[in-house]
């Protein structure tokens, strides 16, 4: 039977977070990618993606399509070594860190080399699609160079209903998770910053398999918070920018001509080809490559130095293809070739401006100017019911009986405790006339199904603010929210 209609023939897999794999799984991975590449279906795959440009992108196809080609090429990296499963690249675990541009998984450990010719790590020599040698340009300047995702943008994502709300049409908004999407691409650069080269790079299907993960928890909400079908929940209108075809519910998929595009919203993917390991998660991440913000209370990552590749080598030692160049056999000057870009990613949304060359003093004051708009301020009107509570839940006026922040999403564990919004240790009035009424003076993490405080709510006020660290920004709203 046709690829996508049936189990696959390796089995169930479960994709894990790439830190979170233990060495010899992660050797088997890179080894299993080496096969492809040495094999040429790396490039067949890559030359797929490149011309399927417009029925894939800017349009309600992309996430369904882009399910179908990862497990397709995770079935033909198990076809490799049944051992294996695709790895997810959680970024905002690297947004995390004062120069995300410093994190372990730009080394040989991982991903190898970010800025230039990719010299070192599993995939170093690898061609592309241009037949030159990979290229990555991460954390370029301050200007246009995208930026990695965080967990606020996450949850905007899970706070809407309907497939419609955060694929189709393309626009600016920050629940349109293509439009998040694209920001990774650009924030490495590079072939990757370019659609019609960016799957030659095996970080793309990292990169990917995050994006399929935020989007499998957003149709466990429809189902739990929404009560919608996610297998049915094709948008039928605004399917795509200008109009391109290719984007319709019954349209053949691209390059899959047997599906349809629907069929990616099938629930045989994640119940007979594949399931995600949760987040890694405090207090110890799962991980000698992560740590516990316990302030924070977020796993972050480790920088360059937690490699335990010794400077020189490019792999591991026994890894089986450490002293084979897979790819490229030449001198390699590991400068940036400049080629202009053919199809570039859109860029909708501010840049990170903490760039490579930046120091850290630099890229600290930025990260705690923005953390309150990048962590709490982002959701457009009408706020998530994350944040959101009710006028009038409380009680009489000035009564005040305890309230509860609840997830907005079922309990943690129906969604294997994902990401955990917090409230900051800081003793600050609130605002809106609410006199001596303060935040608790120590942190207290959202790490259950709610997070309550006695006394500090009445029934007519509008917001709650944190003016230490987005003046006059709400961090909650009084529009929609739950009392118990």
């Amino acid at each position: 039977m046709p690829f996508g209609l049936v189990p696959p023939k390796t089995g169930f897999r479960i994709r894990k977070e790439y830190r979170r794999l233990t060495k010899d799984e992660r050797i088997r991975l890179h080894s299993a990618f080496n096969v492809l590449y040495q094999k040429g279906i790396i490039h067949r795959f890559g030359r797929l993606h490149a011309s399927a440009t417009r029925s894939i992108h800017r349009g309600a196809s992309f996430l369904a399509w882009h399910r179908v080609f990862i497990s397709d090429l995770e079935e033909e990296l198990r076809k490799v070594d049944p051992t294996v499963s695709l790895a997810y690249w959680d970024y905002t675990m690297d947004n995390n860190m004062t120069l995300p541009s410093e994190s372990v998984v730009w080394t040989p450990c991982f991903f190898g080399n970010g800025n230039g010719t990719v010299t070192n790590g599993p995939f170093r020599g690898w061609y592309g699609g241009r037949n030159l040698p990979i290229q990555r340009d991460y954390a370029r300047d301050e200007c246009d160079n995208g930026r990695l995702l965080n967990k606020m943008d996450i949850l905007t994502v899970l706070s809407k209903c309907r497939l419609q709300d955060i694929s189709a049409p393309p626009d600016e908004g920050r629940s349109n998770l293509e439009s998040l999407h694209d920001n990774i691409h650009n924030w490495v650069g590079g072939d990757m910053g370019d659609l019609g080269l960016s799957a030659f790079d095996p970080l793309f299907y990292f990169h990917h398999a995050f994006v399929d993960y935020i989007w499998e928890l957003f149709r466990r909400n429809q189902v739990l918070r929404c009560g919608v079908d996610p297998e049915t929940d094709y948008p039928i209108d605004k399917l795509a920018a200008d109009d391109r075809d290719g984007h319709r519910a019954f349209d053949r998929m691209y390059g899959y001509e047997h599906l349809r595009n629907i069929d990616g919203l099938s629930h045989i993917f994640i119940k007979k080809f594949y399931k995600y390991e949760t987040v890694p998660q405090c207090p110890d991440c799962g991980s000698t490559y992560l740590y516990c913000d316990k302030r924070l209370q977020i796993c972050v990552s480790r920088d360059r130095s937690a490699c335990d590749i010794p400077p020189g080598r490019n792999t591991y030692v026994g890894s089986g293809f450490e002293g084979v160049e897979v790819g490229f056999t030449g001198r390699v000057d590991p400068g940036f070739l400049q080629f202009p870009k053919l199809h570039p990613f859109p860029n909708n949304h501010e840049g990170d401006r903490r760039h490579r060359d930046m120091s850290h003093e630099e890229a600290h004051a930025i990260q705690m100017r923005e953390s309150g708009t990048r962590l709490y301020s982002d959701l457009k009107s009408p706020f998530s019911p994350v944040y959101s509570l009710q006028p009038g839940m409380f009680g009489s006026k000035g009564q005040g009986r305890p309230f509860q922040f609840h997830n907005g999403f079922g309990s943690f564990s129906q969604y294997d405790a994902m990401y955990s919004p917090l409230a900051w240790p800081y003793r600050r009035p609130f605002s809106q006339g609410l006199g001596n009424r303060f935040l608790p003076p120590n942190p207290v993490p959202f790490s259950g199904s709610v997070m309550s405080y006695p006394s500090v709510f009445s029934y007519n006020t509008g917001s709650l603010q944190f003016p230490q660290y987005s003046p006059n920004r709400p961090f909650v709203t009084s529009q929609k929210g739950y009392y118990n």
